[in-house]
């Protein structure tokens, strides 16, 4: 199984090569929104795979869900309001071999919540590489390319100023586009039991046989 929610959010599969990541939160404590009806099961369109979303700290929300190797993912997971838009900031809280949640990275994308289903819009690694392109001082980040072929970029502002870049780049539709949808099957935040696959003696977040 796929991180399915992960995968959204950074805007790429895993396996990709290229997406947007901030090194700062994109939220503080006082524009953090709760929304009670984010807590529950939820699936991703047509998969069986399972994501639980908890009720976390400091207005946050915990996200946990197994992958393909019976490895227990969590996350924190915050909701903000950038220029009346509402967006998801999602930060790994355990180890991951997968790129960019190797690196503490927070990724994130606009969100829209409605009638048991969460659309999400990733940023457009490309749109933003050819804003930077254009202008390389609209807000400091690093690209992390691989033999000159489309990577990551990390913004690298504080929270502050890269609050106010993404609030510009959102007046863009095509800044933050794709989206995908999250459907949810029930209330219960009770973790299913992890895939066949998995070595029941596994630490949590250890890959097998570790």
């Amino acid at each position: 199984m796929k991180p399915m929610l992960v995968l959204v959010l950074a805007g790429v599969a895993l396996a990709g090569c290229s997406g947007v990541g901030s090194v700062h939160p994109i939220y503080t404590q006082d524009d953090t929104v709760a929304l009670s009806g984010v807590i529950g099961t939820w699936t991703m369109q047509d998969k069986e795979d399972k994501l639980v979303i908890s009720s976390g700290e400091n207005g946050g929300f915990t996200l946990r869900f197994w992958d393909e190797h019976g490895i227990l993912n969590n996350f924190d997971v915050h909701l903000t309001k950038i220029g009346g838009a509402l967006f998801g900031d999602l930060y790994a809280t355990n180890n991951t071999k997968d790129a960019p949640l190797s690196m503490p990275v927070h990724l994130f994308a606009r969100v829209e919540v409605n009638d048991g289903k969460i659309k999400l819009y990733p940023p457009d690694a490309k749109w933003f590489d050819a804003q930077f392109e254009k202008r390389p001082n609209a807000a400091h980040h690093v690209k992390q390319y691989a033999k000159g072929e489309q990577g990551w970029i990390y913004l690298s502002d504080s929270t502050k100023q890269v609050r106010a870049f993404i609030k510009k780049c959102a007046k863009h539709p095509e800044a933050f586009a794709g989206d995908m949808v999250l459907t949810k099957v029930s209330d219960s935040q009770d973790l299913p039991a992890a895939p066949p696959t998995a070595d029941a003696e596994n630490k949590e977040g250890q890959a097998p046989g570790k």
